[in-house]
């Protein structure tokens, strides 16, 4: 859904992304757009991905900036709200196909994951938190899950930390009493720090941790 969604760019401004691992694919993504890289960390300049234009600076001020100049200069409302349009429903579409051919899969004697996560949606609130840890499932969150709220969804994925989960999942409980928070973690990555469910249980989180075992 993400590669199509960007089939047709030409110019594409990233905004404070480095362009790492997880988030292209083990680099399988192929630019066919000229990209213009704002960052507050010049070291992430050309890096990973070649950029037409390079603005270093605080995001927040550089933004502010560019829309001053947008607004000066205001495109055609009617074309960006139809691309818009397109582009939605285009995701929307190549989602739901992932999903059917996930719901298709023969899973055995397992849980098939598009039936699981299409049940979690079903009970989870939209201001429920969802965390993940580092391994396959990571990826399938992603691809099987949708978010509701921003910041709703809770991933280590810019450094790969396998353990994650469960600390952040209690974590996140303490801070959000009054918010459902539930984790997805890999059997390998639960055997790093899943008795830190001792410090959910002392405190009477009700926190809910499903554990991925895909054999590996």
């Amino acid at each position: 859904a993400a590669e199509n969604a960007f089939a047709d760019c030409d110019v594409l401004l990233a905004i404070g992304t480095r362009f790492g691992e997880i988030a292209t694919g083990s680099f399988g993504i192929k630019p066919t757009w000229e990209l213009i890289h704002v960052d507050i960390n010049p070291a992430v300049f050309n890096a990973n991905y070649p950029a037409r234009l390079s603005i270093e600076g605080d995001a927040r001020v550089i933004m502010q900036a560019l829309l001053a100049q947008l607004q000066a200069t205001p495109p055609n409302a009617a074309t960006v709200q139809a691309r818009g349009m397109q582009s939605r429903q285009q995701i929307a579409h190549d989602k739901q196909a992932y999903l059917a051919e996930w719901l298709s899969h023969d899973s055995g004697q397992r849980v098939n994951p598009g039936r699981f996560f299409q049940a979690l949606r079903s009970k989870l609130p939209d201001d429920g938190y969802l965390v993940t840890d580092d391994g396959n499932h990571t990826f399938l969150v992603a691809e099987l899950f949708e978010p509701r709220q921003s910041r709703h969804v809770i991933t280590p994925t810019d450094f790969n930390c396998m353990g994650y989960c469960v600390p952040a999942t209690v974590g996140i409980k303490l801070t959000h009493p009054d918010k459902q928070v539930v984790g997805v973690v890999g059997d390998g990555a639960f055997l790093m720090t899943g008795l830190e469910l001792l410090t959910a249980t002392e405190n009477k989180l009700g926190v809910v941790c499903y554990v991925f075992n895909d054999g590996e």
